[in-house]
């Protein structure tokens, strides 16, 4: 009898195990294509206003003065 118990406990954990790695593949596949579509724009560093540049040269040189 317990020998059938350790058989099954077994098994329930390597499906449990299969089971949290496949949704952990899931998750990362998800996260990925998700932060693929963030537009470059909220990826870029905050700066205020008055220090924005088209140039990023000149807006180092506004940074650090």
């Amino acid at each position: 009898m317990s020998e059938r118990i350790e058989r099954d406990a077994e098994l329930s954990y390597t499906l449990l195990r299969h089971r949290h790695e496949e949704l952990q593949t899931r998750l990362r596949s998800t996260w990925r294509r998700a932060t693929n579509r963030i537009p470059e724009s909220f990826t870029e560093p905050i700066v205020p206003r008055h220090m924005a540049s088209t140039d990023r040269g000149d807006l180092f040189t506004s940074i650090l003065g």
